[in-house]
């Protein structure tokens, strides 16, 4: 689908009379896998938090879609509109299997007792045999959580947003801790997982951002201080003296 995903205009966020996030506009496109770097402070989180309804903004607008403003709606009619979001520690449950966790997720807005003893209709079924397969862990559907590794654990908790079919996901630092094996992987399943959907990540590893990066966008004190391709970022000199001339450019 073409167009606009989402659209921040004039967003700002203080706190306590610091600007976390200074009237910054943006936009990220349908389809779009999208990252999000700068120096610590940047205000990088933040922005995701406004995102996904955790934090709100002082002044502007967040629009998602066409015309949904969702700048003071609640976080969970924010993921109930599409917008699903996965934090830095991955939050499986670790006493459940694999299959079990996706099975949660999936009956989540059926609440508690449906989701405790209701059955799976085959489509839900067939549903959560194709997320195994996108994040790796068919072979895995019935072994403990608990028993995953570090990457393992943060696709399945990407997997249990991706089966309540978000239209947009955000990402913070979705590889920090993997090997450099489960960082190649997990950079091709988000490239699969935004030929469906928009994808926005706030990631410090700049190898693996260099690697899979379609658009870049760079944040420093709030604002957006560039954005574009890897090549046009790594090439603008404000970049380079605010962020990746600082002590090397593995971290953001």
């Amino acid at each position: 689908m073409a167009g606009t995903i989402l659209y921040l205009e004039n967003v700002t966020v203080s706190f306590d009379g610091f600007k976390a996030v200074d009237s910054l506009n943006t936009y990220v496109k349908y389809g779009e896998l999208r990252f999000l770097i700068g120096p610590n402070g940047a205000g990088k989180t933040t922005l995701l938090d406004v995102i996904c309804g955790k934090v709100k903004p002082a002044t502007g607008r967040v629009v998602f879609k066409e015309d949904i403003d969702i700048g003071s709606k609640q976080e969970y009619e924010i993921v109930q509109l599409g917008i699903g979001r996965k934090f830095q520690a991955p939050s499986v449950f670790g006493n459940l299997t694999v299959f079990e966790n996706l099975e949660l997720a999936i009956q989540k807005e059926r609440g508690i007792w449906a989701s405790l003893f209701g059955k799976l209709t085959s489509e839900q079924r067939d549903k959560i045999f194709a997320i195994l397969e996108t994040i790796g862990q068919l072979e895995k559907a019935h072994e403990k959580a608990e028993t995953l590794s570090h990457g393992e654990k943060q696709w399945l908790e990407i997997g249990m947003l991706l089966v309540q079919e978000p239209e947009m996901l955000l990402l913070d630092e979705p590889v920090a801790g993997m090997t450099k094996k489960e960082t190649e992987k997990t950079g091709e399943l988000l490239r699969a997982i935004a030929k469906d959907r928009s994808v926005l990540v706030v990631e410090h590893d700049m190898e693996f951002v260099r690697n899979f990066a379609e658009k870049v966008t760079v944040m420093h004190e709030g604002k957006i201080l560039c954005e574009g391709s890897m090549e046009q970022v790594q090439s603008d000199p404000r970049v380079v003296e605010v962020y990746l001339g600082r002590g090397g450019d593995s971290h953001a």
